[in-house]
């Protein structure tokens, strides 16, 4: 047993932790660096493309006495704690988070106060969305405003409407979904915890009618493990008028497909919900609801980060069991 505990922590002795940090609006945050095993042992691989690392002054380092700042943190540095700092005129990116950077091979995610770690907002274009399954193509982009939750958006609709056999309903492989660029997709374990979130309306057609294709999937996620994770949309309240807030964790109504028809769906794991996320080969949100012809637009969709619960900052870092190989969760 002793010998057993002694190899797992000498596997694991140089496993940076990643790590997400809210850092305020032109604000300078100290970001202590955590590992499971030898701090020293970890550098800097990457730094954040917005704001600035700093290594603590000698001074504060030791004594915890202003100035916080030292010299600029360069690539391959080999850094315990580090001060980020925002400009001195600065607002928060709507857009996402301030970006990140790579300590050993962890990521330390910087998100502004709303934690948005990645979103599209369509101001000005479709973002690269596409129309998936119905029609191979893009979503029409339109600058209109339709009330708060829905200004600046993309468009899908139908092509065409097969029907199963002996069946009024609309076989799923007819059915349109909106597929996410490739900003969404990867590495988004930092998501975990928080929560995907859109807004859908009908233009023509209804989100949610009596032939509304409840026994559809919502939201449907995949990752390059082959880990198909789905939020049916029996699990929906229609009382969310088009406005969905969706956590991202395994208790939260997400099942997962067991690739036989012969089995049931059931919830994923902790683990396989962190790993799915973590490196996303496709994410889709469905756009075709009833059994006929219908436009749906689409806005606001973003992944969020979970709040923290570190008394000196909010930061959030991904369960242990979860990053290390293999997950033990």
């Amino acid at each position: 047993m002793f010998f057993t505990a002694l190899l797992l922590v000498c596997a694991y002795a140089d496993q940076a932790l990643e790590q997400t940090i809210e850092v305020g609006v032109g604000s300078e945050i100290v970001i202590r660096l955590k590992t499971y095993g030898n701090k020293n042992s970890q550098k800097i691989t990457r730094l954040p493309d917005s704001g600035t690392l700093y290594h603590l002054s000698k001074v504060y380092a030791k004594y915890g006495y202003e100035p916080k700042r030292g010299k600029l943190v360069q690539l391959d540095d080999s850094v315990d704690r580090v001060l980020y700092e925002r400009p001195k005129y600065d607002t928060e990116n709507r857009h996402g988070a301030w970006g990140y950077f790579v300590w050993g091979n962890a990521r330390v995610n910087l998100v502004g106060p709303s934690h948005i770690l990645i979103a599209s907002r369509f101001d000005n274009s479709d973002e690269q969305w596409q129309l998936v399954r119905n029609r191979a193509s893009s979503p029409t982009w339109d600058p209109a405003g339709l009330g708060i939750h829905i200004n600046r958006f993309i468009i899908g609709f139908d092509d065409l409407v097969h029907k199963s056999p002996g069946s009024t309903s609309e076989t799923n492989s007819s059915r349109f979904l909106f597929s996410a660029p490739s900003k969404f997709l990867h590495r988004q374990a930092a998501a975990y915890g928080g929560t995907l979130e859109f807004a859908l309306i009908a233009l023509a057609g209804e989100i949610f009618s009596k032939n509304s294709a409840s026994r559809h999937n919502l939201v449907e996620i995949q990752g390059t493990n082959g880990i198909t994770l789905t939020f049916p949309l029996w699990n929906v309240s229609q009382s969310t008028n088009g406005i969905f807030s969706i956590p991202l964790n395994e208790n939260s109504g997400w099942i997962q497909d067991p690739k036989n028809e012969l089995l049931q769906w059931s919830v994923p794991s902790k683990c396989t919900f962190i790993q799915t996320l973590a490196d996303i080969r496709y994410f889709y949100i469905l756009g075709d609801f009833s059994d006929w012809y219908e436009s749906i637009a689409l806005d606001n969709v973003l992944l969020r980060a979970g709040r923290g619960t570190d008394p000196s900052y909010s930061v959030r870092q991904l369960p242990l069991c979860s990053q290390l190989s293999p997950c033990s969760c």
